[in-house]
């Protein structure tokens, strides 16, 4: 492996030390610090598809070992403990908050229960923006790197998280209010299909970029999805905040009605390889699939992995699986 220049160097440490940085509970007001916090629940769901304890996510590559010409992503085996979590909430309010999420058994056909997994992903994407605030100000702020030529386009992308920041924000209060007083402001349907060893939890913004203002004074329209293997079935629970949604959206939500397997294997392939970053697999699961087809997924991520076009279009099945 070729040495890493001064340059690399000093990124790779940036990018290390805020990854390691201790952060505060999300909930306004707490300073305690945040803990590991699951996205899906450990005993329950993640466990359904862990083999021997471990699952299999996409993780951005070591910066230390990274080199010009490969994938800012990689597939890793992590414990299940580790796995689809983030430092998001304290103990207190990771464990008062989403008792009925992570209590089994869990009534996903419950409104509450889809709006606390709607609520904890829009806390997990403030925090991820907020990791990538913290680092692209730390690259800009580097007096070593003050001459690169790409500060402009980290200037820019460390914007573009700031406003989606402030997005997420409003959400974040909407759900809030509707956990104290529900009011049915969220639309939420749950769909049931046959077991596949994945998960995911996830929001997303699909963009009209014709139509769209980056800038506009209100949150973009946003889905929330979660796949969750629970009750030997796949169910997909799909919604939207009432006052932030459009046709397309509501459409994509009915799009998920009876499918037929190879069909909700493509619309699978689509969400994660176009819409959404938090998903995984077991790891009988990826011994299944083609390696063309993951080299293909991995290949679509990359080249888009800034682009929320609702006009995106993926043409295979991930889930096409190698013959015996």
């Amino acid at each position: 492996m070729p040495k890493l220049t001064e340059r690399q160097k000093i990124i790779a440490n940036i990018i290390k030390n805020v990854h390691s940085k201790k952060w505060e509970c999300v909930i306004d007001g707490c300073t305690n610090p945040a803990i590991n916090s699951h996205l899906l629940q450990q005993n329950g769901i993640l466990d359904n598809v862990s083999v021997d304890g471990h699952l299999i996510e996409y993780k951005p590559t070591d910066p230390f070992t990274w080199k010009e010409d490969s994938l800012p992503f990689e597939k890793k085996r992590i414990g299940k403990k580790n796995a689809f979590s983030l430092p998001l909430f304290c103990n207190n309010h990771d464990s008062s908050i989403f008792k009925e999420v992570e209590t089994h058994p869990i009534d996903l056909e419950q409104y509450r229960v889809q709006l606390l997994l709607s609520y904890r992903v829009i806390c997990a994407e403030i925090r991820k923006k907020q990791v990538n605030v913290e680092q692209f100000s730390r690259l800009l702020n580097a007096e070593t790197l003050k001459g690169d030529r790409g500060r402009e386009n980290l200037r820019l992308v460390k914007e573009g998280n700031e406003l989606g920041i402030k997005d997420l924000e409003k959400y974040k209060i909407l759900f809030e209010e509707e956990l104290i007083n529900e009011s049915s402001r969220f639309t939420f349907k749950i769909y049931k299909y046959p077991f596949l060893d994945i998960y995911g939890s996830a929001v997303f913004s699909p963009l009209d970029y014709l139509k769209t203002d980056a800038y506009q004074s209100e949150p973009l329209n946003g889905v929330f999805i979660h796949v969750i293997p629970y009750n030997d079935f796949t169910n997909i629970i799909v919604g939207y905040c009432n006052n932030y949604t459009d046709d397309w959206i509501v459409k994509y939500i009915d799009s998920w009605n009876n499918l037929e397997e190879e069909d909700f294997e493509k619309k699978l392939t689509q969400l994660f390889a176009a819409h959404i970053e938090n998903w995984g697999m077991s790891p009988d699961l990826l011994k299944e699939i083609k390696k063309d087809n993951l080299q293909r997924l991995e290949e679509y991520m990359a080249k888009n992995a800034n682009n929320l076009s609702q006009h995106q279009k993926v043409n295979f099945n991930l889930f096409e699986y190698d013959e015996e």
